[in-house]
Parts: C-alpha cells; structure tokens; sequence
C-alpha cells in the first residue's frame, strides 16, 4: 500500500494525495488563474481607452 510504504521510508510528508489529482488541481487553478489575468487586462485596457478618449487627447489608432 502506498501510505505505508511512505511511512516505512522515514519521510515526512504533510498529506499522501495521488499525484494525477494533485495535477488535475494544479491544471483547474491555472485556468482559473489566466481567465483572471485576462479579464483584468481587458477591463484595463477599456478604462485607459476611455479615460484616453474623454480628456482629450488624440485617440491611439489602432492597426
């Protein structure tokens, strides 16, 4: 069994969790991560554009 095999070893782990878990977690919270990221570089961007286009100044042009 594996958790007995951990602790016959002498290694201190904090809790034994199947890896292929582990990995499916890490994968969820990156995608969550980036959706994140993105959204704020987006609402950023839309804030700078019209804060741009209200004061004043010439409009960036865009390709």
């Amino acid at each position: 069994m594996k958790y007995s095999r951990i602790a016959r070893s002498g290694r201190k782990t904090l809790q034994p969790i199947p890896t292929r878990f582990f990995l499916v977690y890490l994968k969820y919270n990156f995608g969550l991560f980036k959706t994140q990221i993105t959204w704020i570089y987006a609402d950023l961007r839309i804030k700078s554009n019209a804060l741009r286009l209200t004061s004043g100044l010439m409009p960036k042009i865009s390709p």
